[in-house]
């Protein structure tokens, strides 16, 4: 099925990234934006590690000011995060706020609070369930039962006429569900987003966490397999030019590199996620839009001069890596035209048939 979410929200995100290039000048165009720290979940790859931090929701007040600060300086799409934010009872004010602007408006939820806000979540532009594989190896990275409440939640979602996506992180415990995740997102209609964990140097992960990262053949073997499934029709989000970009990168695929060519004598594609988007933590906090930055320490975005901070801001000592959703922003931002054709072709995806 054509989704007007999906489109609607595109075309708000081409919009304001055109206006960006043509004036020359850094914007917001996306914000993603952390309402709650409180998740029912223990993902051991979760990037805000939220099971180890003591943080207080995020006021609707303060969320209020944060919307109306960033739409000034050009933000038209707001992405609800958490934590997980269906675990607020107030999330239906959270999403119509935005969507009283004219922002447009996504949520990304495990599906287990899906059918107490299927009123509010009407709202939204789209809504992004996580579901890493079949019922094994999701609920091997996400917990027993979360594979269940993700399916109902998509079904409930879909039933309701709410335009539904699916995002996978792909670890050593579902690296062979991602046939499983592309048969289901062709199937319903939706796109498959898939990435691998963001982790962190100065992070203590438990015991055992290490072993379940990809190691570097199993990261290009998972690179390829999108590049095979989408060639043979499936819906998988990424373009062709970052899965290839990422398929060849000739280190490490948690390195991050600052030189403007790369060891296999191609030239790097400089990423943009510091020019058009922000990310903003639960208490306030706001950084550039890579998870990279998420540890340092930000500032608080209601206490602090936007500009004066945020448009100095330079790329987090880099020049680009290959992380799949950063490379393909950077793509879209820089009018790559392969990058743009595919997001259309996402855009407009429907169920074959």
């Amino acid at each position: 099925m054509t989704s007007k979410g999906s489109l609607g929200r595109h075309v708000r995100t081409y919009g304001a990234i055109l206006k960006s290039r043509l004036l020359g000048r850094r914007i917001p165009v996306i914000t993603n934006i952390l309402i709650t720290n409180r998740c029912n979940l223990k993902c051991f790859y979760c990037y805000p590690d939220s099971f180890n931090r003591a943080l207080e929701d995020m006021p609707l007040a303060d969320f209020k000011r944060i919307i109306d600060l960033v739409h000034a300086k050009g933000s038209r799409v707001v992405v609800l995060l958490g934590g997980e934010p269906l675990i607020r009872k107030d999330v239906g004010e959270f999403i119509g706020y935005v969507r009283a602007k004219g922002m447009a408006c996504e949520v990304v939820t495990n599906g287990f609070f899906v059918r107490q806000h299927l009123d509010a979540l009407r709202s939204a532009d789209s809504v992004c369930v996580s579901i890493d594989g079949d019922e094994d190896a999701n609920d091997a990275n996400r917990g027993k039962g979360s594979f269940r409440k993700a399916m109902e939640a998509i079904e409930l979602l879909q039933a309701n006429g709410i335009h539904t996506r699916i995002k996978a992180v792909i670890t050593r415990n579902n690296l062979r569900s991602i046939d499983f995740l592309a048969r289901l997102a062709r199937e319903r209609g939706m796109v498959l987003m898939a990435i691998i964990p963001t982790t962190y140097e100065d992070r203590e992960y438990p015991e055992g966490v290490a072993q379940r990262w990809l190691t570097q053949e199993e990261y290009r073997t998972f690179v390829i397999k999108l590049i095979e499934l989408k060639k043979a029709g499936y819906p998988i989000f990424h373009s062709y030019r970052a899965l290839r970009y990422c398929r060849d990168w000739p280190y490490p695929y948690d390195a991050i590199v600052r030189e403007r060519r790369l060891a296999n004598g191609r030239k790097a594609i400089p990423c943009t996620a510091w020019e058009y988007g922000i990310f903003i933590d639960v208490d306030g906090r706001f950084f550039m839009s890579c998870l990279k930055t998420f540890d340092i320490q930000g500032k608080k975005i209601l206490e602090t001069d936007f500009d004066d901070w945020w448009i100095p801001q330079q790329r987090f000592g880099c020049t680009t890596c290959a992380l799949l959703p950063n490379i393909e922003k950077s793509l879209v931002y820089n009018m790559h035209p392969g990058a743009l054709w595919n997001m259309v072709r996402m855009a407009l995806y429907r169920k074959p048939g």
